[in-house]
């Protein structure tokens, strides 16, 4: 599974509004949130259960990068996005069992 270069952009899934509004999201049943993009889970065959969605923020609260920790039943995925001029942010991931 690789999600190296995949590009989110703000405001769009549960990423993109964590970076647009600054503010963590913890999501207890990623199915029944609204802003939750299936596509994902779909392309890489991860069903996710569970997000903890931070935004890593300079000093005037301005989003540099989101960090995602996605929970499974069998795996933990950690995923940083690092935000870039273009107003979007390129995906790095990690999986753990």
């Amino acid at each position: 599974m690789n999600l190296e270069g995949v590009r989110i952009a703000w405001g769009v899934g549960i990423v993109g509004h964590v970076a647009a509004t600054a503010k963590s999201a913890n999501i207890c049943d990623a199915y029944v949130d609204p802003l939750f993009d299936k596509e994902v889970d779909r392309r890489t065959g991860f069903h996710t259960k569970s997000i903890l969605t931070v935004p890593v923020t300079d000093k005037d609260n301005k989003t540099l990068a989101v960090i995602q920790v996605s929970f499974s039943s069998s795996f933990c995925s950690f995923i940083f996005f690092l935000g870039s001029f273009s107003s979007s942010f390129r995906c790095s991931f990690f999986m753990f069992s």
